[in-house]
């Protein structure tokens, strides 16, 4: 079993991430990498949130670059989004990330395996006892929109994809920060990051609308599941029980 399967993962209040940087500022995770999600200030007056579209239905295909002391490392990801849906699925490992609201607002996560036909469901209970109960725009959005004219002032306009597009610029404590930004559908088309060792690049490469038939497709249907809340009764299935003793043994 590969860090990359249990890093979500732990009996006792290790909360499931998004990926990548709304919970640890500059740092990109590997499951996802590397999408932005990072915690700033207040933003300016030129803020995404006044005026701002809602999200649309989306599939996007995203490629993303992490440059490691000269290596690339090349991961290619999708993304699907409707109103109560947001579904992620790394390419390379196989792994995945469902965030879904129901009738009531109420949140819910999934942990998705999909090599091993697996799936760890997190009630909105157990997210709010883990902490990690986010709030549904900033799940939507995939860019918090306070970080687009705060932390990163706007610094004109360009042409990608036929779309108009925002581009922003700034520093995050040592790390320096580009994105592009299509304001319509609320996604970037290109992130670039430089800091210390490290630089990153995210990409969209395909962008299409969500139809009727495929925002019903659930990709997990058939899978086994299982409950956060069980992980650590001694789960039967083989692959859930070393998932804990894993992490558990990490912890």
């Amino acid at each position: 079993m590969t860090t990359t399967e249990v890093e979500s993962v732990n009996r006792r209040g290790h909360c499931p991430r998004r990926f990548s940087f709304r919970n640890k500022p500059v740092k990109i995770k590997a499951l996802l990498a590397v999408l932005v999600y990072v915690f700033c200030g207040q933003a300016s007056a030129r803020t995404l949130e006044e005026n701002a579209p809602v999200a649309r239905d989306v599939n996007a295909v995203f490629e993303s670059k992490i440059m490691v002391a000269g290596r690339p490392q090349v991961t290619e990801w999708t993304l699907r989004r409707t109103a109560h849906r947001v579904e992620m699925q790394e390419g390379r490992n196989g792994t995945g990330e469902i965030w879904s609201r129901d009738e009531k607002g109420n949140i819910s996560f999934e942990r998705v395996f999909h090599k091993q036909r697996r799936v760890l469901d997190y009630s909105a209970a157990d997210l709010r006892s883990l902490g990690s109960y986010p709030e549904w725009d900033k799940i939507a959005d995939v860019i918090d929109p306070q970080l687009l004219g705060g932390a990163l002032k706007h610094v004109g306009t360009t042409r990608v994809m036929g779309k108009t597009a925002e581009r922003y610029r700034g520093r995050l404590g040592s790390t320096s920060m580009e994105v592009t930004w299509l304001p319509q559908d609320r996604l970037p088309y290109q992130v670039k990051q430089s800091g210390p060792n490290q630089r990153t690049e995210l990409k969209l490469k395909q962008l299409s609308a969500v139809t009727p038939t495929s925002s019903d497709q659930d990709s997990t249907a058939s899978y086994t599941r299982l409950d956060y809340a069980d992980l650590g009764d001694d789960p039967s299935d083989p692959f859930f029980k070393r998932l804990f003793e894993t992490a558990e043994h990490q912890h």
